[in-house]
């Protein structure tokens, strides 16, 4: 592992403020780990240079990110800013390895549930061919290209590719995810609605397992591989998400709309998630029914307005 000088970091998260990046830094620091946290308020790059402490930092984690799957077919200029963006840190990043005297480990969060190509057969592994059908999976591939195009021995470079994050804190409603849109809608009174065939099958991971996969990604002592997948490894129909989002909320009853596709919805996807039990000795530990319990109980108490009389 990289090590650092004494009064620098451990650790460096970018996109602190977000919904995985909040939850990134909470495992950390609870496992006594250095962590240093940067958003949108205190950016890494300011002026065209990087931030003192992220430049000192023994790994950097990247969950930075501003387009969703609908926002990157809406807007376009906002998924090139973020590329544009990202090529700079990037930059930045492997100019600092190269000064410091020691290796820097540089993980980025990308998206399993968008780059595969759904042509093939899932689960998808991480050598399975991907395919850039849709403006989020461009954007999502080219961020991984130009991310590993900056490895040197200085500078490590992994790619974890997540599948559908859900989880406490999660933003409702949002364009960050299935989760989230529903749970709102249990907590405004309006119906869920469900987009395309309820038989599509996608991968859902609990937040907390996403953080514990990148500290663990952090604390390995061996080199890892370029792309790791980070999901729960388990198929679930949009039919059996909706019985279960309802379960959670103890609402059996609650309307549910069939609404047809969106250009940008994918077919069946999940991820083969063994390549992380085998250099993170990592594996999801949360199921899905006690996930979305968690998730509904900490919205409903933020937010105890919201909820139908």
């Amino acid at each position: 592992m990289p090590s650092v000088d004494p009064g620098s970091p451990s650790v460096a998260v970018l996109g602190a403020r977000g919904f995985i990046g909040r939850t990134i830094v909470a495992t950390l620091r609870a496992r006594g780990v250095a962590t240093v946290g940067r958003g949108s308020d205190f950016p890494a790059v300011r002026n065209g240079e990087l931030d003192p402490e992220v430049a000192r930092a023994g790994t950097v984690v990247v969950v930075t990110g501003r387009s969703s799957p609908a926002q990157a077919e809406r807007e376009p200029e906002t998924a090139a800013t973020e590329l544009a963006e990202s090529r700079e840190l990037f930059d930045l990043l492997s100019r600092s390895s190269r000064e410091a005297r020691d290796i820097r480990r540089v993980l980025l969060a990308s998206s399993g549930g968008a780059v595969y190509d759904t042509q093939r057969p899932a689960p998808f592994a991480e050598d399975s061919p991907t395919a850039r059908s849709s403006a989020y999976a461009r954007l999502k591939l080219d961020l991984e290209d130009a991310f590993l195009t900056g490895a040197t021995p200085a500078s490590e470079r992994t790619v974890l590719r997540l599948s559908n994050v859900y989880g406490p804190g999660q933003r409702l409603g949002t364009g960050q995810g299935v989760v989230g849109y529903w749970i709102r809608a249990l907590l405004v009174g309006e119906p869920i609605q469900v987009f395309g065939d309820p038989e599509t099958i996608r991968d859902y991971v609990y937040v907390t397992d996403v953080a514990e996969a990148f500290a663990a990604a952090h604390l390995a002592t061996a080199p890892l591989p370029a792309i790791v997948n980070i999901g729960s490894g388990e198929p679930t129909s949009l039919r059996e998400l909706v019985h279960q989002v309802l379960r959670a909320a103890g609402r059996p009853d609650h309307p549910v709309q069939m609404t047809l596709d969106r250009p940008f919805d994918r077919r069946h996807t999940w991820l083969d998630v063994r390549t992380a039990g085998r250099v993170l000795g990592w594996r999801p530990t949360t199921g899905l029914q006690d996930g979305l319990t968690a998730t509904w109980r900490q919205a409903t108490a933020d937010a105890p307005a919201a909820r139908p009389r």
